[in-house]
């Protein structure tokens, strides 16, 4: 049986963004990295470490700021279980 996704909230601005990853109800890990290609590959590495585990990222659709970072594990080559979702998102 594959392992359960961990939660992880992402918080996006212009610059950079913040991320939350809940390990359980009491137990948190938080991280901030820059938005650009580098900090890509930081999120990257850090999701890669033992202990984060696969995760399910939320990512708030605001603004065009969230776009580079949305088709993450495919462009970085993350290796852990990744699924994503945009809230908040307009339908057309």
């Amino acid at each position: 049986m594959s392992e359960a996704l961990l939660p992880l909230g992402i918080d996006i601005s212009k610059t950079d963004f913040h991320v939350a990853l809940l390990k359980s109800a009491k137990r948190s890990k938080y991280e901030h990295f820059s938005n650009d290609t580098e900090g890509f590959r930081q999120l990257s590495q850090w999701l890669d470490q033992p202990g984060v585990g696969p995760v399910h990222a939320c990512l708030e659709a605001t603004s065009i700021y969230g776009h580079a970072l949305a088709p993450l594990p495919a462009s970085t080559g993350t290796s852990g279980e990744y699924r994503e979702s945009v809230a908040g998102e307009r339908l057309q």
